[in-house]
């Protein structure tokens, strides 16, 4: 609804059109700009960028906030070939979003040993994988466990945060409440391992 985001009078829309009518290609930046992030869950009912410029070549670079990694590595690979990178089919760059978050999480042992934390009080589950707390780390495509945040320091699940699944599509509305296995995507997740469809990793 153009009514939610007026600038100097004239709908956003309208400015994005404008700026993007003779571009090589549009980076969609952070979460809200690729599929509509939290502004979707609301009335306003907002949406990213390619379904208002269809038919655009449309760099999707999610997350909340986006890794300046991810950013500044996009345009230099667009400066230097002339070219997007490959990217997999929801327009994110296969070389940031090519694995899951759980593929590559330091929890991913506990998960294989059937250990899950149930109680934020107990010191024995501190390290324990967060998936019965509403983590969406098998179903979240991005190399946050590898490239972390705050200048590689950290990421969500090492500072004990379930993973809210802020690099795909559905976030934020379909991974609500996002600190519980309630949502239909941790039921999904959980299904999901009892049928073995997750399977164990080797070697850990």
């Amino acid at each position: 609804d153009d009514r939610f985001c007026v600038v100097g009078g004239k709908p956003f829309k309208k400015t994005i059109e404008e700026a993007a009518a003779k571009a090589a290609a549009i980076i969609a930046v952070g979460a809200c700009a690729t599929y509509g992030g939290i502004p979707a869950a609301t009335p306003s009912k907002g949406v990213g960028i390619g379904k208002i410029l269809p038919g655009k070549t449309i760099i999707n670079l999610p997350t909340c906030p986006v890794h300046h990694d991810h950013l500044s590595g996009t345009i230099l690979y667009f400066l230097t070939t002339g070219k997007a990178p490959a990217l997999d089919k929801i327009g994110r760059p296969v070389m940031y979003f090519g694995e899951s978050i759980h593929d590559n999480c330091r929890r991913r042992g506990q998960f294989d040993a059937g250990k899950f934390l149930t109680d934020w009080n107990d010191p024995k589950q501190k390290e324990w994988c967060l998936i019965q707390k509403g983590c969406k780390g098998p179903m979240t495509y991005a190399d946050c466990a590898i490239r972390r945040w705050n200048a590689g320091i950290n990421f969500c699940i090492d500072c004990g945060s379930p993973c809210q699944g802020c690099a795909e599509p559905g976030f934020y509305a379909d991974m609500t409440p996002l600190y519980t296995a309630e949502s239909e995507i941790s039921k999904k997740i959980l299904a999901m391992r009892e049928s073995g469809l997750i399977p164990k990793k080797e070697n850990t």
